[in-house]
Protein backbone atom coordinates (compact mmCIF):
# COMPACT_ATOMS: atom_id res chain seq x y z
CA UNK A 1 0.00 0.00 0.00
CA UNK A 2 1.36 3.53 -0.87
CA UNK A 3 0.29 6.44 1.30
CA UNK A 4 1.27 10.44 1.07
CA UNK A 5 0.44 12.11 3.99
CA UNK A 6 0.14 16.12 3.18
CA UNK A 7 3.04 15.78 0.96
CA UNK A 8 4.43 19.20 -0.02
CA UNK A 9 6.99 19.78 -3.02
CA UNK A 10 8.58 23.11 -4.03
CA UNK A 11 5.21 25.22 -4.79
CA UNK A 12 3.60 22.66 -7.01
CA UNK A 13 1.90 19.59 -3.99
CA UNK A 14 0.03 21.33 -1.37
CA UNK A 15 -0.77 19.19 1.76
CA UNK A 16 -1.78 16.37 -0.72
CA UNK A 17 -3.17 13.30 0.86
CA UNK A 18 -3.40 9.85 -1.42
CA UNK A 19 -3.85 6.09 -0.18
CA UNK A 20 -3.55 3.84 -2.72
CA UNK A 21 -4.39 -0.70 -1.74
CA UNK A 22 -2.46 -3.21 -2.97
CA UNK A 23 -3.09 -4.20 -6.69
CA UNK A 24 -5.09 -1.12 -6.93
CA UNK A 25 -4.87 1.05 -10.21
CA UNK A 26 -5.26 4.58 -9.79
CA UNK A 27 -5.45 7.30 -12.91
CA UNK A 28 -4.53 10.80 -12.31
CA UNK A 29 -5.65 13.52 -14.54
CA UNK A 30 -4.72 17.26 -14.65
CA UNK A 31 -4.01 20.36 -16.32
CA UNK A 32 -0.51 20.98 -17.66
CA UNK A 33 1.47 22.29 -15.63
CA UNK A 34 -0.94 20.84 -12.09
CA UNK A 35 2.51 18.53 -11.19
CA UNK A 36 1.53 15.31 -12.11
CA UNK A 37 4.86 14.75 -13.14
CA UNK A 38 6.34 15.92 -10.01
CA UNK A 39 3.77 13.92 -8.07
CA UNK A 40 5.55 10.84 -9.60
CA UNK A 41 9.09 11.93 -9.21
CA UNK A 42 8.80 12.71 -5.81
CA UNK A 43 7.06 9.22 -4.74
CA UNK A 44 10.28 7.88 -7.16
CA UNK A 45 12.31 10.03 -5.70
CA UNK A 46 13.70 12.18 -8.14
CA UNK A 47 12.21 15.15 -6.52
CA UNK A 48 13.05 15.81 -2.66
CA UNK A 49 9.17 16.54 -0.80
CA UNK A 50 9.55 19.94 1.32
CA UNK A 51 6.80 18.70 3.97
CA UNK A 52 4.73 15.43 4.23
CA UNK A 53 6.06 11.73 3.87
CA UNK A 54 5.53 9.04 1.50
CA UNK A 55 5.18 5.34 3.55
CA UNK A 56 5.24 2.51 0.91
CA UNK A 57 4.04 -0.97 2.73
CA UNK A 58 4.68 0.55 6.27
CA UNK A 59 8.52 1.47 5.10
CA UNK A 60 8.45 5.26 5.50
CA UNK A 61 10.72 6.50 2.50
CA UNK A 62 10.46 10.01 2.27
CA UNK A 63 14.24 10.23 2.61
CA UNK A 64 15.21 7.27 0.93
CA UNK A 65 17.53 8.39 -2.45
CA UNK A 66 16.23 7.33 -5.71
CA UNK A 67 18.80 4.43 -5.92
CA UNK A 68 17.83 2.92 -3.00
CA UNK A 69 14.35 3.32 -3.82
CA UNK A 70 14.32 1.48 -7.59
CA UNK A 71 14.05 -2.15 -6.33
CA UNK A 72 10.44 -0.98 -4.77
CA UNK A 73 9.49 1.49 -7.37
CA UNK A 74 8.96 0.97 -11.30
CA UNK A 75 8.38 3.39 -14.01
CA UNK A 76 7.79 3.63 -17.99
CA UNK A 77 7.80 6.85 -19.43
CA UNK A 78 6.12 8.77 -22.34
CA UNK A 79 8.58 9.02 -25.01
CA UNK A 80 9.30 5.03 -25.68
CA UNK A 81 13.06 6.00 -26.08
CA UNK A 82 13.33 6.98 -22.55
CA UNK A 83 13.33 3.84 -20.48
CA UNK A 84 15.10 1.85 -23.06
CA UNK A 85 18.82 1.75 -24.37
CA UNK A 86 18.50 1.84 -27.98
CA UNK A 87 22.25 0.60 -28.92
CA UNK A 88 22.16 -2.67 -26.51
CA UNK A 89 19.76 -5.49 -27.18
CA UNK A 90 16.63 -6.28 -25.91
CA UNK A 91 18.61 -9.11 -23.78
CA UNK A 92 20.80 -6.07 -22.21
CA UNK A 93 17.86 -4.10 -21.69
CA UNK A 94 15.97 -6.86 -19.75
CA UNK A 95 19.18 -7.35 -17.74
CA UNK A 96 19.65 -3.96 -16.52
CA UNK A 97 15.64 -3.90 -15.29
CA UNK A 98 16.04 -8.00 -14.01
CA UNK A 99 18.80 -6.84 -11.83
CA UNK A 100 17.77 -3.15 -10.96
CA UNK A 101 18.06 -2.61 -7.27
CA UNK A 102 20.26 -5.70 -6.37
CA UNK A 103 23.77 -5.87 -6.85
CA UNK A 104 24.76 -6.76 -10.51
CA UNK A 105 26.85 -9.27 -11.44
CA UNK A 106 27.29 -9.92 -15.31
CA UNK A 107 28.34 -13.72 -14.63
CA UNK A 108 24.42 -14.85 -15.36
CA UNK A 109 23.71 -12.21 -18.11
CA UNK A 110 23.60 -14.51 -20.67
CA UNK A 111 22.12 -17.50 -19.07
CA UNK A 112 19.57 -20.02 -20.08
CA UNK A 113 17.32 -19.86 -17.54
CA UNK A 114 17.13 -15.46 -17.89
CA UNK A 115 16.60 -16.06 -21.22
CA UNK A 116 13.77 -18.09 -21.20
CA UNK A 117 12.30 -16.12 -18.29
CA UNK A 118 12.75 -13.17 -20.59
CA UNK A 119 10.90 -15.26 -23.72
CA UNK A 120 7.97 -15.71 -21.83
CA UNK A 121 7.59 -12.19 -20.41
CA UNK A 122 7.59 -11.27 -24.36
CA UNK A 123 5.68 -13.82 -25.84
CA UNK A 124 2.60 -12.35 -24.04
CA UNK A 125 3.00 -9.31 -25.66
CA UNK A 126 2.57 -11.40 -28.80
CA UNK A 127 4.85 -9.40 -30.60
CA UNK A 128 7.48 -11.92 -31.87
CA UNK A 129 10.02 -10.22 -29.93
CA UNK A 130 11.03 -13.10 -27.80
CA UNK A 131 12.63 -14.61 -30.75
CA UNK A 132 14.85 -11.02 -30.94
CA UNK A 133 16.66 -11.23 -27.86
CA UNK A 134 20.28 -10.25 -29.84
CA UNK A 135 18.67 -7.53 -31.70
CA UNK A 136 19.20 -4.06 -30.67
CA UNK A 137 16.38 -2.04 -29.25
CA UNK A 138 16.37 0.53 -31.22
CA UNK A 139 15.43 -1.50 -34.32
CA UNK A 140 11.86 -1.86 -32.66
CA UNK A 141 9.32 0.68 -33.55
CA UNK A 142 7.85 3.24 -31.29
CA UNK A 143 4.98 1.09 -29.84
CA UNK A 144 7.53 -2.23 -29.38
CA UNK A 145 10.20 -0.30 -27.64
CA UNK A 146 6.83 0.81 -25.40
CA UNK A 147 5.88 -2.78 -24.55
CA UNK A 148 8.75 -3.51 -24.07
CA UNK A 149 9.59 -0.82 -21.23
CA UNK A 150 6.43 -2.42 -19.81
CA UNK A 151 8.25 -5.53 -19.57
CA UNK A 152 11.08 -4.13 -18.25
CA UNK A 153 9.08 -2.43 -15.62
CA UNK A 154 7.38 -5.17 -14.42
CA UNK A 155 9.98 -7.94 -14.69
CA UNK A 156 11.64 -7.19 -11.43
CA UNK A 157 9.63 -7.43 -8.23
CA UNK A 158 8.97 -3.76 -7.23
CA UNK A 159 6.09 -2.52 -4.72
CA UNK A 160 4.41 -0.50 -7.28
CA UNK A 161 4.63 1.00 -10.97
CA UNK A 162 4.16 4.39 -12.19
CA UNK A 163 3.16 4.75 -15.70
CA UNK A 164 3.30 8.91 -16.95
CA UNK A 165 1.07 9.18 -20.21
CA UNK A 166 2.64 6.10 -21.68
CA UNK A 167 0.82 6.39 -25.03
CA UNK A 168 1.28 10.27 -25.33
CA UNK A 169 4.00 9.62 -28.26
CA UNK A 170 2.07 6.48 -29.81
CA UNK A 171 -0.45 6.40 -32.66
CA UNK A 172 -4.50 5.83 -31.56
CA UNK A 173 -4.37 2.10 -32.85
CA UNK A 174 -0.78 1.50 -30.64
CA UNK A 175 -2.01 3.17 -28.06
CA UNK A 176 -5.19 0.66 -27.80
CA UNK A 177 -2.88 -2.02 -27.72
CA UNK A 178 0.03 -0.88 -25.27
CA UNK A 179 -3.61 0.37 -22.48
CA UNK A 180 -4.59 -3.53 -23.35
CA UNK A 181 -1.20 -5.20 -22.70
CA UNK A 182 -0.92 -2.81 -19.53
CA UNK A 183 -4.05 -3.92 -18.23
CA UNK A 184 -3.19 -7.75 -18.72
CA UNK A 185 0.26 -7.25 -17.47
CA UNK A 186 -1.15 -5.79 -14.25
CA UNK A 187 -3.19 -7.51 -13.47
CA UNK A 188 -1.51 -11.17 -14.03
CA UNK A 189 1.62 -10.01 -12.52
CA UNK A 190 -0.47 -8.53 -9.37
CA UNK A 191 1.22 -4.82 -9.41
CA UNK A 192 -0.42 -1.59 -8.03
CA UNK A 193 -0.25 0.92 -10.07
CA UNK A 194 -0.50 4.76 -10.86
CA UNK A 195 -1.03 6.05 -14.52
CA UNK A 196 -1.01 9.74 -15.93
CA UNK A 197 -3.73 9.89 -18.25
CA UNK A 198 -5.76 12.94 -20.05
CA UNK A 199 -8.00 10.72 -21.17
CA UNK A 200 -11.05 9.78 -18.59
CA UNK A 201 -12.40 6.83 -20.50
CA UNK A 202 -9.40 4.55 -19.77
CA UNK A 203 -11.10 4.02 -16.07
CA UNK A 204 -13.21 1.79 -18.22
CA UNK A 205 -10.95 0.00 -19.93
CA UNK A 206 -8.37 -0.68 -16.64
CA UNK A 207 -11.10 -0.52 -13.76
CA UNK A 208 -9.87 2.00 -11.83
CA UNK A 209 -10.41 5.15 -9.33
CA UNK A 210 -9.86 8.48 -10.95
CA UNK A 211 -8.13 11.66 -9.82
CA UNK A 212 -7.95 14.79 -10.87
CA UNK A 213 -4.88 16.57 -9.37
CA UNK A 214 -6.03 20.28 -8.65
CA UNK A 215 -4.34 23.37 -7.12
CA UNK A 216 -1.65 21.13 -5.55
CA UNK A 217 -3.94 18.26 -4.38
CA UNK A 218 -6.12 15.49 -5.28
CA UNK A 219 -9.72 15.28 -5.60
CA UNK A 220 -11.28 11.56 -6.36
CA UNK A 221 -14.00 11.46 -9.41
CA UNK A 222 -15.03 8.41 -9.21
Amino acid sequence: MLQLNKLNVRNVLADLDLTVKKEEFVLIMGDNGAGKTTLFNAIAGYAKPSGGSIVLDGQDVTDVPQYMRASLISNVFQDPKAGTVGSMTLRENLNIAYTRGKRRTFFLSNSRARDDLYKEKLKFLDMGLENRLDDEVGRLSGGQRQALSIVMSTIADSKILLLDEITAALDSKTSKNILNIVGEITRREKKTCLMITHNADHVASLGSKLFLLKNGKLQQQF
